[in-house]
């Protein structure tokens, strides 16, 4: 994984990045690393890795190194579906979509603004030219728990667009530093069991 930048257009109260002034890898020596790298898979992340300019030429030169590609991020480039189409013509294979909720007041908590529409955008943008997305859902306590059976059930209608649901929490790290109590793997199990109808011990035993 690459944070090839730590810039950002989005301010976001749970960003577990403290500073965004940290210089940039440069493009060769992105490329060195991946040369040599023997693992199949590149990911690549931030801040927004989208700010980059030379992230196409960065996805064309891992993929003529034969890996496979992902990107992550928050998507808000990608209501540009040109842009998406250059993503895909480079060779993108998944993007990793940050995806917190179905209702703007969700994003206006964490993320500091009304995001909604630029996320479906995003979102129908990724289906359209047939990237695979992983839907990735950060949970914050008192925030948006009750988004995830929407959510879900969202992920679930488009099953055929999608390669992994992602769920993760906000922990105390960069810019998050909150008194409120976490939300920990076995309240995820309680809630994927109350949205899916699977009991909690089955989900347990299936897991290990």
């Amino acid at each position: 994984m690459f944070a090839i930048t730590h810039s950002c257009n989005l301010n976001c109260s749970i960003c577990y990045l403290p500073s965004q002034d940290i210089s940039e890898i440069t493009l060769e020596d992105i490329k060195r690393f991946i040369s040599n790298f023997d693992g199949p898979n590149i990911r690549f992340a931030g801040g927004e890795p989208t700010l980059r300019e030379d992230l196409i030429e960065m996805i064309c030169f891992t993929r003529s190194m034969g890996k496979s590609t992902l990107l992550i991020t928050n998507g808000l480039k990608l209501t540009d579906r040109n842009y998406v189409k250059e993503l895909k013509k480079a060779g993108l294979q998944l993007a990793c979509l940050s995806f917190n909720g179905l209702s703007d007041e969700v994003y206006r908590k964490i993320n500091g603004r009304p995001l909604l529409k630029i996320k479906l955008e995003a979102l129908q943008n990724l289906m359209k030219e047939k990237i695979k997305i992983v839907l990735s859902v950060m949970l914050v306590k008192g925030v948006n728990e009750d988004e995830f059976k929407n959510i879900y059930r969202l992920y679930i209608k488009n099953l055929r667009y999608f390669y992994m649901l992602r769920i993760r929490t906000a922990v105390c790290s960069g810019r998050y530093n909150s008194d409120q109590e976490q939300i920990y793997l076995s309240d995820i199990v309680k809630m994927i069991s109350k949205t899916t109808g699977i009991s909690y011990n089955d989900l347990i035993d299936f897991y290990y």
